[in-house]
Parts: C-alpha cells; sequence; structure tokens
C-alpha cells in the first residue's frame, strides 16, 4: 500500500533489505521503489483481511502493509531475521 492505494510489485528480501519494485504499469501511475534496512524494523504483525492474510512491517521511518500471496511464508522469513 502505498498512500492508500494497493499497488502491485515484487517484495523481496536481501541479507541486510527488505524492498518493494513496483510493476511497470503501477510505476506509470505513481508507485515507486522502496526499501528499508532490517535491523530497523521494530515490529512485524500478520493480519487477516477479508480474502488474505496482511504481513505489517513497523520501521523507525513507519508502518509498511503488504498483501502477499504466501503472507505466512514472508511473515515467518521476516520473523527469522536477523540470522542466528
Amino acid at each position: 500500500m502505498q498512500h492508500g492505494v494497493a499497488r502491485n510489485g515484487l517484495l523481496y528480501m536481501t541479507e541486510d533489505r527488505l524492498g518493494f519494485q513496483p510493476k511497470r504499469i503501477d510505476a506509470l501511475f505513481g508507485a515507486r521503489s522502496m526499501s528499508w534496512d532490517l535491523s530497523s524494523m521494530t515490529d512485524i504483525q500478520l493480519t487477516p483481511t477479508l480474502r488474505k492474510l496482511r504481513v505489517t512491517v513497523t520501521t523507525d521511518t513507519g508502518r509498511q502493509r503488504f498483501i502477499v500471496s504466501d503472507a505466512l511464508a514472508v511473515f515467518n522469513d521476516l520473523r527469522s531475521w536477523p540470522p542466528r
């Protein structure tokens, strides 16, 4: 979600960052790429919506909400950071 609008794109995670890359059509309509330091995450929640689960990540700069196809896997991946 960006400015209250759901954006379609790719959510990715590297060793130290969580990022979002919008699909081209969404970028043409104002969606922008974003990334966050994984070390800045302060909370991760899994919330049900009408149709799917939503992953909410709270960082030092705000709250980001993601509706992804396998929310439980994304939630577990984010919770497992930092690697032990």
